[in-house]
């Protein structure tokens, strides 16, 4: 069957009865004597031959008001607000993430705690253009024996088998007692990792309250554990360490088992940034921002708002 080629005049001329003069298809195709297939068909070759321009305006996916007014009320050196689509969280893994890679440099170390909003953080790494020989570290031991996505482990090596190497603490994050805990630091591995962490250029951790976090949702801490935590003064936790709501790292049971970095580390790390989705975390996100545990936050708009608000 032969093929019409069409002219562009022809094709400009449908193009404009249906973009411009918003005439319905099916009049479009009585006008050029044409099946209404035919227009979808014609349109199409419109835009092939550039004929048809798509232009959208530029979107702007930071809030910029809402990053300078958190930025002066923390003290906190970068900040970046990713407004929200409805009641989804997509527009923080998608354009935070970007966002991020784009602050990241050839063979910068970076550090990776566990949880679900790093977890998100990295896979939407995973779809933008990374730098290569990015070194990455295990920043906490992992929650639980059986692997999870969640779990820093899991996460590091997803991100340097796109683009670096990977460097993990094999150890669950909390053991069984403190001494326990000491042997294993005496250990040539962790020792090493450990090390790493002094040379970080940049750590990405996520914030938890004792009720709701990766260590909760695991069970590693049960409710009686938050409620205890509470009572000691914990507002917050990072990397399995609790502080109150000065940054301090609270005396809990947990302190003398947990195998991760320490929040004095993260403090001297040139770029302590949190990524946080949830808007429970507000007296928390504060109190590692007065520490000093944090110097940098990505936030979704309904979480910066709650932050304002209850600032």
């Amino acid at each position: 069957m032969r093929q019409v080629k069409y002219s562009d005049d022809f094709l400009t001329l449908a193009a404009r009865l249906c973009y411009i003069d918003h005439i319905p298809q099916q009049k479009v195709a009585q006008m050029l004597q044409v099946s209404q297939a035919k227009v979808s068909r014609l349109l199409s070759m419109a835009r092939e031959r550039g004929i048809v321009r798509i232009e959208v305006n530029a979107y702007e996916p930071r809030n910029y008001q809402l990053e300078e007014s958190i930025k002066k009320k923390l003290g906190l050196k970068e900040v970046y607000v990713i407004k929200s689509i409805g009641c989804s969280n997509t527009g923080t893994e998608y354009f935070g993430s970007d966002i991020i890679t784009q602050t990241l440099q050839p063979d910068f170390k970076v550090g990776i705690a566990g949880g679900r909003t790093i977890m998100q953080l990295a896979e939407g790494m995973l779809k933008s253009d990374l730098p290569q020989r990015l070194s990455f570290v295990q920043l906490m031991g992992n929650v639980g024996s059986i692997p999870q996505a969640t779990d820093a482990s899991e996460i590091g090596r997803k991100l340097a088998a796109a683009t670096g190497s990977f460097m993990s603490l094999n150890t669950p994050v909390f053991v069984y007692d403190r001494e326990l805990r000491d042997k294993l630091r005496r250990d040539p591995q962790i020792k090493q990792v450990v090390e790493y962490y002094h040379q970080m250029d940049v750590a990405f951790v996520g914030i938890g309250i004792p009720e709701n976090s990766i260590l909760s949702i695991s069970n590693a801490v049960v409710k009686e554990d938050a409620l205890r935590l509470r009572e000691q003064g914990v507002v917050g936790e990072i990397c399995g360490r609790f502080f109150d709501a000065s940054g301090k790292e609270c005396a809990t049971d947990f302190k003398d088992r947990v195998l991760a970095v320490n929040l004095e580390t993260l403090r001297k790390t040139p770029r302590s940034i949190a990524i946080v989705s949830d808007t429970d975390r507000s007296d928390a996100i504060k109190a590692a921002a007065a520490g000093g545990i944090i110097n940098g936050l990505l936030i979704n708009e309904t979480a910066a708002k709650a932050l304002i608000t209850e600032s």
